[in-house]
């Protein structure tokens, strides 16, 4: 068994000899950066995207039916929990709504 482990590692290696590699500046030349938004422009964007408004925030977060527009104002921030409920949701990362 540990000949083929052997085997395959030289022949992998070989491979990747073949690959070109770029350097951090070739590969940043062509990408652009994320646009930088808040926490609330994200979060709004994502309602928006799903066609939900205020209310159904509050609904989705489990509460009373104001603290969704309380969040949206930027009144008050999201907890830990809201922001659990919300990657789940919108399947993004936790760090959309840490910023």
């Amino acid at each position: 068994m540990r000949i083929v482990n052997e085997a395959f590692l030289v022949a992998a290696g070989q491979i990747l000899c073949t690959l070109p590699f770029l350097t951090h500046a070739e590969y940043s030349k062509d990408r652009v950066a994320a646009p930088q938004v808040s926490t609330l422009e994200a979060l709004q964007h994502l309602l928006d995207a799903q066609g939900l408004n205020a209310a159904d925030l509050a609904r989705l977060l489990g509460v009373h039916r104001t603290l969704g527009s309380i969040i949206l104002r930027g009144e008050r921030k999201l907890t830990l929990n809201h922001v659990r409920t919300l990657t789940r949701h919108f399947g993004v990362a936790a760090e959309v709504f840490l910023a």
